[in-house]
C-alpha cells in the first residue's frame, strides 16, 4: 500500500474517530438527561480517541487481523475504556456509566451506519472524495445528532430513562440488553456494503426503525418501573396512615379510658389529702404516671421510632410485621436509633432478609406465650446495624440452622436462614452475627457504609 494511501487512511480513521465520540458523548448525555461538561468530554476524546486509534493500528496492521475482526476488537476497548473515562471524569456509578455508554453507542452506530449508507461510493482516494467524506461525517453527521439529541431533550428521553439509570437492580438488565442490542447494531453496520448495492433505501429506513423501537422499548421499560415504584411507595404511605390512624385511635381510647382513672384516682387522693397522708399521694401519682406510659405513651412512642426510619420499603416491611404482631397479641419492642435515610445494601434484598428474620421470630414468639420480639435499628455514622431478638427456651443448635430443612419449630420450615445466608453471601461490606445467650436468640446485620 502506498505512503500517502496510509496516511490519508489514518487521517480518516482519527477524524471518523473524533466524529464517532462526539456523537457517542452527545447521545450519552441526551439518554443521561445530564447536562453536557464539554471539558470532561475533550479530556475523554483526547484520551479515548489516541488508545483507540493505537489499538485498531495495532490490531489490523501490526498483528495483521481481519478487518472485520479488527473493528470488533476495537469496539470492545473503545466501549470498556469509555466506561473507566466516564466513571472517573463524570463521578457516575460505573453500571450507570456502561449502560448509558451502551445505549449512546446504539445510537451512534446506528446513525453512523445510515451517514455511511448516504455517502457509499466515494472514494477517499480522491481529494473531491475526501472532502466530500470529511463535509459528511465530521460536519453533517454531528449536527444532525446533535439537533436530534435537543429533540430527544425536549421530548424529555432522559427522564422517562431516569429510572433505568438510577434503579441498581434495573441497572444489571438494562447494561446487558444494551450490550447485546450495540452487537446487533454493530453487525448491522458491518453489513452495509451487502445492502448498498441494491437495498440502500430499505437498509437505511430498516436501522431507522430498530432505532426508534429501541428507543420506545427501553422508555416503556423506565416508565413502568417508574411507575411501579411509585406504586408501591403510595402503598407503604397507605399502610404508615393506617397504622398511624390505629396507633391515633388506640391513644384516643386509652386516653378516654385514663380520664376516668385520673378522676377515681383524684378522688381517692383528696381523701388522703384530707387524712395528711402524703406518702398514698406519691404511691397514687407513681401508678398514675406508669399507667399512662404504658397505656399512652408506648404507641407515642411507636410512632416516633417508626418516624426515623425514612426508607420507604423498609418502613412498610416494619409496618406490615408490626401489625401481624398486634392480631397475635406478640409485643414488639421497636427502637430506631438517628434517622435511617439509606443503607449501602439494595433495599430489596434487606427486606428479604429482614423479613425472614421477623418472621422467625414471630412464629417463635407466637409458640412460646407472653414473650416479644425486640427490633432494634441503628444508625452510626458509617454504619447500620439492624438487630432482630427474641426469647428462645427450647433446645437449639446454632451450627444446623443454617442447613435446608432444619428447623426447632415443625416440620415444612427451615427455608428462612440458608436463604438469608445466601442473600448477605453477595455483599462484602454486610456482616451477620447469630448467637443464642441467656435463652434469646438474637440476629444481627451489620451494614457498613461502602464509601
Amino acid at each position: 500500500m502506498p505512503v500517502s494511501l496510509i496516511i490519508r487512511t489514518i487521517f480518516i480513521f482519527v477524524i471518523d474517530s473524533i466524529s464517532s465520540h462526539l456523537v457517542l458523548y452527545l447521545f450519552l448525555f441526551a439518554i443521561a438527561d445530564s447536562r453536557i461538561r464539554w471539558k470532561a468530554v475533550g479530556r475523554m476524546m483526547l484520551i479515548s480517541v489516541s488508545l483507540t486509534t493505537l489499538a485498531a493500528w495495532f490490531l489490523y496492521y501490526m498483528v495483521s487481523i481481519h478487518i472485520l475482526l479488527s473493528y470488533a476488537l476495537s469496539s470492545l476497548v473503545t466501549i470498556g475504556l469509555n466506561v473507566i473515562l466516564i466513571t472517573v471524569y463524570l463521578k457516575w456509578h460505573p453500571l450507570k456509566s456502561l449502560t448509558a455508554l451502551a445505549l449512546a453507542a446504539v445510537m451512534q452506530v446506528g446513525t453512523g451506519a445510515i451517514f455511511a449508507s448516504i455517502i457509499s461510493g466515494v472514494s477517499i482516494a480522491e481529494s473531491a472524495g475526501l472532502v466530500k467524506y470529511i463535509f459528511w461525517m465530521v460536519i453533517v453527521y454531528p449536527a444532525v445528532v446533535f439537533a436530534i439529541c435537543l429533540l430527544l431533550t425536549r421530548l424529555q428521553l432522559g427522564r422517562y430513562m431516569r429510572f433505568l439509570l438510577s434503579d441498581e437492580k434495573s441497572l444489571v438488565f438494562t447494561a446487558s440488553a444494551a450490550l447485546v442490542l450495540e452487537i446487533f447494531v454493530e453487525l448491522l453496520f458491518t453489513m452495509k456494503d451487502v445492502f448498498q448495492a441494491n437495498f440502500n433505501f430499505t437498509y437505511i429506513l430498516s436501522i431507522l426503525t430498530f432505532l426508534l423501537l429501541i428507543l420506545c422499548f427501553f422508555t416503556y421499560i423506565s416508565a413502568k418501573g417508574e411507575r411501579d415504584s411509585k406504586i408501591r411507595m403510595q402503598e407503604a404511605m397507605l399502610l404508615e396512615q393506617r397504622h398511624y390512624m390505629e396507633n391515633l385511635e388506640a391513644i384516643q381510647k386509652e386516653m378516654r379510658a385514663f380520664r376516668h382513672d385520673y378522676k377515681n384516682i383524684l378522688s381517692g387522693m383528696s381523701v388522703y389529702a384530707e387524712e395528711g397522708n402524703t406518702q398514698e399521694i406519691k404511691n397514687a401519682l407513681r401508678k398514675m404516671e406508669a399507667d399512662f406510659d404504658y397505656k399512652v405513651g408506648e404507641n407515642i412512642r411507636e410512632a416516633g421510632q417508626l418516624g426515623n426510619i425514612q426508607i420507604p420499603e423498609l418502613k412498610s416491611l416494619v409496618l406490615s410485621k408490626l401489625s401481624r404482631m398486634k392480631e397475635k397479641q406478640i409485643v414488639c419492642n421497636l427502637e430506631v436509633f438517628r434517622p435511617v435515610t439509606e443503607v449501602s445494601m439494595d433495599v430489596l434484598d434487606l427486606n428479604r432478609c429482614l423479613g425472614i428474620l421477623l418472621d422467625n421470630a414471630i412464629e417463635a414468639a407466637d409458640i412460646m406465650e407472653g414473650s416479644s420480639v425486640d427490633l432494634i435499628i441503628s444508625r452510626q455514622e458509617d454504619t447500620v446495624t439492624i438487630i432482630v431478638s427474641n426469647p428462645w427456651n427450647k433446645e437449639l443448635a446454632l451450627h444446623s440452622i443454617w442447613k435446608e430443612g432444619y428447623s426447632t419449630k415443625g416440620e415444612g420450615r427451615g427455608l428462612g436462614l440458608p436463604g438469608y445466608q445466601r442473600i448477605l453471601g453477595k455483599y462484602e461490606n454486610v456482616f451477620p452475627v447469630t448467637s443464642w445467650k441467656n435463652h434469646i436468640f438474637t440476629q444481627e446485620i451489620k451494614i457498613m457504609n461502602k464509601g
